[in-house]
């Protein structure tokens, strides 16, 4: 008897071996990994490289091991690229470099005594994906997309053996999104690689199934469907929910400050809320907080300086440019070239073109970045409109009055310029959207379809943003259909402001939900 129940025993164990998760069977070693992820992810990155290390003699030739500590230099890396995508090379490569080709080796090594080793293919699949991410940043796009066929075909090979390997559907789903939602780019994979596309909706439904699931991806995926949502989907708010979530768990890394504020101000035009991020952020690199260094504090003063801008208020973007400026910034490599690039945009926009063209000639003066060069040339040599410039300068003084709620005043300004300029179009636009916020919706309609009679060829961006208004104008009336269809003839414009863009695409949004 005690024999039969020796081997019952044995048996249970043996087949428990069989169907053990083999890479999650080492609760120490996760608990390590989740500790240093932590770490990572509140920009502690030598705290969680140190803890990584500290397996190395524990598990010894482990590609477990030398793949989360390459993940540790990879942020490092992403860190650099974040704020400077010009740079070609970081002085954390060769680390980077080592420990991948680490557990790329150590993999093959197990490949070669089992070909389903697990544990092999699932490292051996994300250590590729990592390099193709890498090579991403340096615009490598080919030897990338090769590098991300490689790390596709072994972790679709893990979920071949083990459906429910959950970390595996991260990277699964970037490639499959990715390849899905970028026709061209995928394109140019399968041809001159011979690399399958993907498909987007089951990239997505991979990576909310690695953010809920995944034990050592769940925080990553949620960020690169942050990213995904506010880049591709035109879902803005739902990237600020999660970066909103990162930021409040992670206060300690200002990527997510910074990205914060970049998607208040850039994809919803939040500009209230932006300006006060941006303060936040340069509070803390005054405070001195490890992570919120120089680079972060210059682009977020040249972002509140734009911020400034948009909420009507030029004069006092010009002074933070001229005070940024004044600071001869270093870092990151192209923010003073950018700085003056601003800031001669900016005088150009209230009609002071002198000055706009000294700004344009010192761009020319230093390094090239970004086609800095082409652009400043561009704007020097363009055939500016002096009086389109002098009447947005004298229009800002009723458009604040009006954003202000004081539309009597606002009215008064806009009829002083009609006085100096009867009957020019942009005052009447500017009127027409005083008559939106007073709730004159009938008047604001005529007067915006009066305008696309007149058909003005200046300012350019002035068709699609009289349409952008219609459509919100049709959106309070309850005409559906006709503010659907002005939106989308903003959006068929050959020249559309980003602005204008943004709220086109809000606004067929709220059409298509008001009528669901």
């Amino acid at each position: 008897m005690k024999s039969f129940v020796h081997c019952c025993l044995v048996l249970v164990f043996v087949i428990s071996g069989l169907f053990a998760d083999p890479l999650h069977r080492d609760e120490q070693f996760d608990a390590t990994i989740a500790q240093a992820n932590e770490l990572y992810l509140n920009a502690d990155f030598d705290g969680g490289l140190a803890l990584i290390k500290q397996l190395e003699s524990t598990h010894p030739d482990s590609p477990a091991v030398s793949y989360f500590i390459a993940t540790g230099y990879w942020w490092k890396i992403f860190k650099v690229y974040v704020y400077d995508k010009s740079l070609q090379e970081t002085e954390f490569d060769k680390d980077f470099d080592y420990y991948l080709e680490q557990t790329i080796s150590r993999s093959e090594e197990l490949l070669e005594r089992n070909k389903r080793d697990i544990v092999a293919l699932f490292y051996l699949g994300n250590a590729y994906s990592l390099k193709s991410r890498v090579k991403g940043l340096r615009s490598s796009y080919f030897s990338a997309g090769r590098d991300a066929g490689k790390g596709k075909n072994h972790l679709e090979l893990v979920l071949k053996y083990q459906p429910n390997q959950y970390d595996t559907y991260y990277n699964l789903g970037v490639y499959n999104y990715l390849a899905g939602t970028l026709p061209g780019y995928a394109k140019v994979l399968k041809t001159f690689l011979f690399l399958p596309g993907g498909s987007k909706e089951k990239g997505l439904s991979y990576l909310k199934i690695a953010a809920a699931k995944s034990t050592y991806f769940g925080a990553e995926s949620q960020l690169i469907l942050a990213r995904f949502y506010a880049d591709f989907e035109e879902q803005p708010q739902e990237a600020i929910r999660i970066v909103e979530g990162f930021h409040a768990r992670y206060p300690q890394n200002a990527w997510y400050h910074f990205w914060l504020g970049t998607l208040l101000s850039d994809e919803v035009n939040d500009y209230e809320k932006a300006e006060r991020i941006y303060r936040e952020i340069l509070q803390q690199c005054s405070s001195g907080v490890p992570s919120y260094t120089s680079d972060v504090k210059n682009l977020a003063w040249l972002k509140l300086a734009r911020v400034k801008s948009r909420r009507l208020f030029p004069e006092k973007a010009i002074e933070e440019i001229k005070l940024l400026i004044s600071q001869k910034p270093v870092e990151p490599s192209w923010i003073l070239s950018k700085a003056y690039l601003d800031l001669g945009n900016i005088y150009d926009q209230i009609g002071m073109r002198t000055q706009a063209v000294s700004a344009y000639t010192q761009v020319l003066n230093l390094k090239d970045y970004r086609k800095h060069h082409e652009e400043a040339l561009k704007l020097k040599n363009q055939n500016y409109n002096q009086r389109q410039a002098d009447l947005y300068r004298m229009n800002l003084e009723g458009r604040r009055l009006a954003a202000e709620g004081k539309f009597a005043e606002s009215e008064a300004s806009f009829q002083a310029v009609m006085q100096k300029f009867p009957n020019n179009d942009l005052t009447i636009y500017y009127m027409a959207e005083l008559d939106y916020l007073r709730g004159n919706y009938k008047q604001a309609e005529d007067a915006l379809k009066g305008l696309l009679t007149r058909n003005p060829k200046d300012p350019k961006w002035l068709i699609a943003g009289v349409y952008v208004k219609l459509g919100q104008v049709y959106e309070a009336s309850q005409k559906r259909f006709a503010a659907r269809r002005s939106y989308e003839k903003a959006l068929e414009t050959k020249f559309i402001a980003s602005d204008d863009r943004n709220a086109a695409r809000r606004g067929l949004k709220q059409v298509a939900q008001s009528r669901s």
